[in-house]
């Protein structure tokens, strides 16, 4: 096993693009009904943004980043499954886990997700490192503006470090199966 898999890419989005999100993230209302507990009440998916500006530059993100994948991992179709805005409050973090599979390698809810992301919105906290423990363990240190680009397989599991203070990140899936393409 190795490493040559994940990717960090920095000042993926600029830092004034970051605050803003940050700041539409922290004046509207989060969403309630959301499948990981985790994240109840701390997520805005993108298809509930209703802010144009906001809209704009995460649809730019989205082209950006499935044009960023594809060329790294030699794709020539990729499609964003899902992408939503996230708060991580003190104190959270998460468990190693796969996105794609369970950690016996059985398919879970989204079994059709090849590759994840992690675009990082700020950076004024302890802890929030995305790890990879069969690779060292290897740390992604956050940093305001960058995206981690990653196999969404059971090959590169992955956790979130505990965090002091509070993380927003603006995650994204991507597949190879046009149908699960969010709208």
């Amino acid at each position: 096993m190795n490493k040559s898999q994940i990717y960090e890419i920095e000042n993926f989005l600029s830092p004034e693009e970051c605050d803003l999100i940050v700041a539409w993230f922290n004046s509207t209302p989060k969403m309630i009904n959301t499948a990981q507990y985790l994240f109840n009440g701390k997520t805005i998916d993108y298809e509930n943004i209703q802010n144009l500006q906001i809209k704009k530059i995460i649809n730019s993100f989205k082209f950006d980043a499935a044009s960023a994948a594809k060329k790294i991992f030699g794709e020539e179709f990729l499609y964003p499954d899902y992408t939503a805005a996230v708060l991580w409050e003190s104190g959270s973090g998460m468990v190693v886990h796969a996105d794609n599979s369970d950690l016996e390698g059985n398919p879970n809810y989204c079994s059709w997700r090849k590759y994840s992301g992690v675009l990082n919105l700020n950076d004024d906290f302890v802890g929030g490192e995305t790890f990879f423990p069969d690779y060292g363990p290897y740390f992604i240190k956050p940093k305001k503006g960058k995206l981690a680009l990653y196999p969404s397989t059971l090959e590169y599991k992955h956790g979130v470090s505990t965090i002091v203070g509070t993380r927003y990140t603006l995650p994204i899936w991507f597949t190879t199966d046009r149908s699960k393409t969010e709208t």
